[in-house]
């Protein structure tokens, strides 16, 4: 009888576990694309495609950007004028995107 119920105790146990594993799956999921693809405040977006991070600059300044490594290292800088496009190839991983020293993005390059 005690043999049963620990069966059954074991069997609800693991069922709930994997509830709670999808779900935590589909919000990391969510959180990747959010990383992914991001628009700043309308004046550029940074989007991660094919070993390339792609920046638009939607401004219609001059714009300064910087692409640094997860450890801080200075990979990349570049500067955009109004409406231009600029592509950036470098191994996968993660990185940090920085506009004129006045915000910053976090994009994983896969």
């Amino acid at each position: 009888m005690i043999r049963r119920i620990c069966t059954i105790l074991t069997f609800f146990a693991v069922c709930t576990f994997s509830a709670f594993s999808a779900d935590v799956e589909q919000d990391n999921k969510a959180d990747m694309q959010q990383l992914q693809s991001a628009v700043v405040d309308n004046k550029a977006s940074i989007e991660s495609k094919n070993s390339a991070i792609i920046v638009a600059n939607n401004d219609t300044g001059n714009n300064t950007y910087n692409v640094y490594s997860i450890t801080g290292q200075l990979i990349k800088s570049f500067h955009l004028n109004g409406d231009s496009v600029a592509t950036v190839e470098i191994p996968k991983g993660f990185y940090v995107v920085k506009c004129n020293n006045e915000w910053s993005r976090k994009v994983i390059v896969r």
